[in-house]
């Protein structure tokens, strides 16, 4: 996963990561809205869950500490960070 991601960041000057809890009520009610969100702003959107083998040796790196976490990437470097689904919706919801 960290290789893919990688790539991932190489090839897009921005992009949207999002590491989620497929378990966890509050992922899968917003992921419906990150998902769309990328889709109309027209941003590659990476997505993380907990189920990947590497999640946690990512969620280090991004310094992860609640789920769900999207964060706004531009040229490799993480600009924002969004915690929780009330921040990631009034994030969402002020953009749009």
């Amino acid at each position: 996963m960290r290789d893919a991601l990688l790539k991932h960041l190489e090839s897009q000057p921005t992009s949207l990561i999002f590491f989620y809890m497929p378990d966890c009520g509050s992922c899968k009610e917003i992921k419906p809205e990150i998902l769309k969100f990328a889709k109309n702003k027209k941003l590659p959107l990476f997505q993380i869950p907990t189920t990947t083998p590497d999640w946690k040796e990512l969620s280090i790196l991004f310094d992860v500490h609640d789920f769900p976490t999207l964060f706004y990437v531009e040229k490799m470097k993480v600009k924002h960070q969004y915690m929780g689904l009330e921040e990631i919706r009034e994030i969402i919801s002020l953009e749009s």
